[in-house]
């Protein structure tokens, strides 16, 4: 089991509450209990961040780039506090590691800076975040992909994330804008659709309280 029973209270520290995980999205941080009998959480996180020149339309009243800056921000404090592992890079042709798994948070904080340029090649993205996870030992193993773009290759992708399921790898799509749902319909693979900053700060942490329910 991802987590055991414990006694509840409002805490800013302590150990996970799974089901007040998406509080986090609107900035309430009691997201977490002291910590009576429990295991630790077997669980650990990938972020996949698209940082390609789409990522600079706007957004609500903000650009796309930041929206998703401040949502993984927001999840890579919420992974910090709660001492679940986690990495964090972005891509548009290339790709740059922010976090490497088990790094030091504080030091990515201060060199972390979102960007939009260049074209989106999400499956060979997707394909290189799968290497950083699949030797992991931990029992879930979840790679969350941020992006408003084309999947590019689909055959690729669909290859990659059969691959990551044989391998006990979740992926989880959060989508910004519905143009390129249709090509995630088929992947047979969790997916949302954030249409707004709020929205997309709901999915990405909704998506976090699924895999640790």
């Amino acid at each position: 089991e991802a987590h055991s029973m414990v006694e509840r209270s409002s805490s800013t520290e302590g150990r996970l509450r799974p089901n007040k995980v998406a509080r986090v999205a609107t900035g309430d941080l009691r997201v977490f209990q002291k910590k009576t009998r429990s295991k630790e959480l077997d669980t650990c996180l990938y972020f996949l961040n698209d940082e390609s020149a789409s990522m600079g339309e706007t957004f609500g009243n903000i650009t796309r780039r930041e929206a998703a800056g401040r949502v993984v921000v927001a999840a890579g404090e919420f992974c910090d506090n709660a001492n679940i592992p986690f990495g964090l890079a972005s891509y548009n042709t290339s790709v740059r590691e922010w976090q490497p798994m088990d790094g030091d948070w504080a030091k990515t904080l201060n060199l972390f800076t979102d960007s939009a340029h260049g074209y989106t090649n999400t499956h060979l993205a997707v394909v290189w975040a799968l290497k950083r996870l699949i030797d992991r030992k931990e029992n879930r193993k979840i790679l969350c992909v941020i992006t408003d773009g084309d999947p590019g290759n689909l055959n690729i992708l669909e290859a990659a994330i059969q691959e990551a399921k044989r391998c006990g790898v979740e992926v989880r799509f959060v989508l910004i804008d519905r143009e390129y749902e249709r090509y995630y319909q088929p992947l047979r693979t969790a997916f949302g659709v954030a249409t707004n900053p709020h929205q997309l700060a709901e999915a990405v942490f909704g998506s976090l309280e699924a895999a640790f329910a």
